[in-house]
């Protein structure tokens, strides 16, 4: 293995993962460290109850992932990564057997949240809005200025 190195990453998580290509691709040879056995942070998926039975135990909203410029610049999708999103993305269970379901599909979020309250559902379509404005105006410009 080499000893000198340009640039070296704490920690293999996505966000290590994410800078370790930038300087990658400006050409510094970096070295990624990682205490586990395997990369990925708060993206790996792991069976911990049951086997058989795996969990998502970090991020699992992760439908803007492919929009995100990191994505894009990286050129993910000429190496093969594709993001597979499932028709359900979060699923809250109340003990009348009623649940919240967010689906990758908005206007399904948005149907399920009006069967407890139309007010809600609205309320809900206004933050899709503003968040997305906000990530479009603030978050993605800031996040890589």
């Amino acid at each position: 293995m080499k000893e000198i190195f340009d640039a070296i990453i704490i920690g293999g998580g996505h966000n290590g993962q994410i800078l370790a290509a930038y300087l990658t691709k400006a050409g510094l040879e970096t070295l990624v460290l990682e205490r586990r056995m395997e990369p990925g942070g708060g993206l790996c998926t792991e069976e911990v109850t049951i086997p058989g039975f795996y969990h998502n135990l970090h991020s699992y909203f992760l439908r803007w992932v492919p929009d995100l410029p990191w994505y894009k610049d990286l050129e993910l999708d000429r190496y093969g990564a594709r993001m597979i999103m499932p028709p359900v993305q979060a699923v809250t269970p109340f003990s009348d057997g009623k649940c919240l379901i967010f689906h990758t599909e908005e206007e399904k979020t948005l149907k399920n949240i009006s069967y407890f309250s139309k007010k809600d559902a609205d309320t809900y379509r206004d933050l899709l809005k503003r968040f997305q404005r906000m990530n479009e105006e603030i978050i993605v410009p800031e996040t890589y200025s």
